[in-house]
């Protein structure tokens, strides 16, 4: 079975089009990587701060309910006089 010049032609000319197509692929892999990882170190630094939303959230929480029970009827005088 004899290949002819053109069928080795077109088989190198598809070869180079897969290496060419690989070579795109692998840049568009690495630019995904990259984005994946900025994503992380961003995730990374968020981790943290939404533990000091949530503590923070509390605090206020917190002293808005004392505010609430104790300070202000005691400034505007509803509770018992001793």
């Amino acid at each position: 079975m004899a290949v002819s010049d053109r069928e080795i032609g077109e088989l190198i000319g598809d070869v180079k089009a897969i290496k060419r197509d690989m070579t795109r692929m692998e840049n568009d892999t690495k630019d995904i990587k990259a984005a994946v990882d900025r994503f992380n170190s961003r995730f990374d630094q968020m981790d943290g701060a939404w533990k000091l939303a949530v503590w923070g959230s509390g605090i206020v929480g917190a002293l808005g309910m004392f505010a609430l029970t104790k300070a202000l009827p005691f400034a505007f005088g509803l509770l018992p006089r001793i």
